[in-house]
């Protein structure tokens, strides 16, 4: 089992601790811990090599677009 498999392993057990969950505050808490324990699993399939450092979807894109557009306003302002 890979370390990132054990990661998922404990975003799952919190899934299960989520629904057994008596209190609101719990299941947000047991979601918020599910997240998390997710994103550390595909931060080591990154550190891997498992999976691309570059995810070039639209969302991406167009973050990248917007910084670009930013950048190029600041070097207006510093020039201008």
């Amino acid at each position: 089992m890979t370390q990132a498999e054990i990661l998922r392993s404990r975003a799952e057990n919190c899934v299960t601790l989520q629904e057994a969950a008596s209190t609101h505050a719990a299941r947000q808490r047991f979601e918020r811990m599910t997240s998390a324990w997710h994103a550390l699993a595909e931060a080591q399939d990154w550190l891997d090599g498992s999976i691309s450092p570059v995810q070039d979807g639209p969302e991406l894109r167009n973050q990248r677009d917007m910084g670009s557009v930013a950048l190029d306003n600041l070097k207006e302002l510093h020039n201008g």
